[in-house]
C-alpha cells in the first residue's frame, strides 16, 4: 500500500512491441511532458546518467536546467559581441578625431620626416663623431608657419652669422632649416640675448612663414664639423626634398637659382650644382646638391680638424659621386660661390694634412666600393659590368694619391 494517499500518479513500465528500451507512460499531463522530454538510452549526452540508475524526473529537471544555461550562455555572448563592438567603434571614431586635429592644426607640416618622430637622445646620435658632446639640441624652437613649399634649403650658421639670414632669406623663396652653433650654455644670459635676437628675426614678415630654426649647444672645446651641422639641418627638414648649401650664411645665391633648384625636383638623381668648366669630381667648392631627405648618403663626419668648410663639403661631394657610380645629374651654375671664402684663416700644415686624410680616405672608399660591387652582384650583368668599369677609370688616380 502506497505510503501517499494523495498522490494519483503511479508509473508503471510497459515495453513496445517495436522497441527494446522500456516506455514510461503517466496518467496526469506533467507524466505526458515528462515522458516526451525523457531522454533514451541512444541520447550520447545522457547516456552516462542512465547508466548511473538516475530516475526519470531527475533527468527532466537536468534537461531543464540545462537549457536555461544555455540560453543563459548565449545571452552573455550576444552581449559581449555587443559590448565589443560598440568599444571598438569608439576608439575608431577617438582615433579619427585625432587624426583630423593633428592634419588640421596650422604648426603642423606636411611630409614631416618619419626621424622626427625618434626622441631627442636618440636623433643625438647622429652627433657622436663631435667630441666631447653635445650638451644640448633643440629642434625646432622656431618652426616655420607655411608649409606648401616644393623643397628645404639646409643651412647651419654660428651664433655669430644669424644677421645675414634676412639677406639669405630674400633671396631664397622656398623654406629653410637653419642650425644655429653655440658655445653659451643653455641657462646663460647670453644664450638669452641669442634667443630674443632670433625671435626677432623670425618675427620677420619675410622669414617666419619659410623657416625653421634648431640651436645645438656646443661644449667649450669642440671644434666645428660642418659636415655634422649640415646633417642636423637636413634631418629637421620639413619637405621630401633638401637643397644642402654649405657655404655660410654671407654666400648668398642669386635670386634666379630657386628656380633652377625647383626645375629639378621631379628628378630622381642627386642634382649637383656647379660651374661648367667643373662637371666631375672635383667640383666646384660648395657647390650645392639637390638630393632626398631621406636619401641613403649623409655627409661623412669622420674628419675633426678646424678646417673651411668647402675641403669638408669636398670629401661629401666625393661620397656622393660614388655611392652613385657616377650616375648623378649635374647642372650648370654661374660663378657665385666665391673659392677664396672656402680656404681663408686656415694654416699651411691643416690644408696639407686635411688633402693627405682625404686621399687616405678616397682611397679607402674606392677599396670598399669595389669589394660591395663585387660582393652584392644583381641581376643586370650588363649594369654591374658598367659600374665595374667606372669604379676602375674614377679610382685608378686617386689610388696612385691624385691630389685635388
Amino acid at each position: 500500500m502506497s505510503m501517499e494517499p494523495h498522490v494519483s500518479t503511479t508509473l508503471h513500465r510497459t515495453r513496445s512491441a517495436n522497441s527494446e528500451h522500456p516506455v514510461i507512460s503517466k496518467e496526469s499531463d506533467f507524466d505526458e511532458d515528462l515522458e516526451n522530454n525523457t531522454p533514451t538510452a541512444q541520447d550520447s549526452v545522457f547516456a552516462v546518467f542512465l547508466s548511473s540508475g538516475l530516475s526519470a524526473i531527475d533527468l527532466y529537471i537536468l534537461r531543464q536546467r540545462l537549457a536555461r544555461l544555455r540560453w543563459l550562455l548565449v545571452f552573455y555572448c550576444a552581449f559581449s559581441a555587443v559590448f565589443l563592438m560598440s568599444s571598438v567603434f569608439s576608439r575608431l571614431s577617438q582615433g579619427n578625431a585625432l587624426a583630423d586635429n593633428y592634419f588640421q592644426t596650422d604648426h603642423r607640416i606636411r611630409h614631416e620626416s618619419p626621424l622626427q618622430v625618434l626622441p631627442n637622445t636618440h636623433l643625438m646620435s647622429k652627433l657622436s663623431p663631435l667630441y666631447p658632446p653635445p650638451t644640448l639640441l633643440e629642434p625646432l624652437v622656431f618652426r616655420a608657419t607655411t608649409s606648401n613649399y616644393p623643397v628645404t634649403a639646409c643651412l647651419w650658421t654660428s651664433d655669430d652669422g644669424i644677421d645675414f639670414l634676412p639677406s639669405w632669406a630674400s633671396r631664397w623663396k622656398g623654406a629653410i632649416s637653419l642650425l644655429v652653433t653655440t658655445y653659451h650654455e643653455p641657462s646663460s644670459l647670453a644664450y638669452e640675448s641669442l634667443y630674443r635676437k632670433l625671435r626677432t628675426l623670425h618675427n620677420l614678415s619675410s622669414i617666419k612663414h619659410k623657416v625653421s630654426v634648431h640651436i645645438l649647444h656646443l661644449a667649450a672645446d669642440t671644434t666645428e664639423n660642418s659636415n655634422v651641422f649640415m646633417n642636423t639641418a637636413r634631418l629637421f627638414a620639413q619637405t621630401e626634398k633638401v637643397a644642402l648649401f654649405s657655404g655660410n650664411l654671407s654666400v648668398v645665391p642669386p635670386k634666379a637659382f630657386y628656380r633652377s633648384v625647383v626645375s629639378a625636383v621631379d628628378s630622381p638623381k642627386p642634382v649637383i650644382f656647379t660651374m661648367r668648366q667643373r662637371t666631375t669630381y672635383p667640383f666646384t667648392p660648395l657647390s650645392p646638391v639637390l638630393i632626398s631627405r631621406d636619401n641613403s648618403v649623409w655627409c661623412t663626419e669622420r674628419f675633426f680638424l678646424a678646417t673651411p668648410r668647402s675641403m669638408e663639403w669636398a670629401e661629401c661631394l666625393w661620397q656622393l659621386w660614388l655611392d652613385n657610380y657616377g650616375d648623378v645629374e649635374v647642372k650648370p651654375t654661374s660663378d657665385w660661390i666665391q673659392e677664396s671664402k672656402a680656404t681663408a684663416n686656415t694654416s699651411d700644415i691643416e690644408v696639407k694634412l686635411h688633402r693627405r686624410l682625404g686621399l687616405k680616405y678616397r682611397s679607402e672608399t674606392c677599396v670598399l666600393a669595389t669589394r660591395q660591387l663585387a660582393a652584392l652582384r644583381s641581376s643586370d650583368r650588363n649594369a654591374d659590368a658598367i659600374k665595374s668599369r667606372w669604379l676602375k677609370a674614377t679610382c685608378r688616380e686617386w689610388a696612385n694619391g691624385r691630389e685635388n
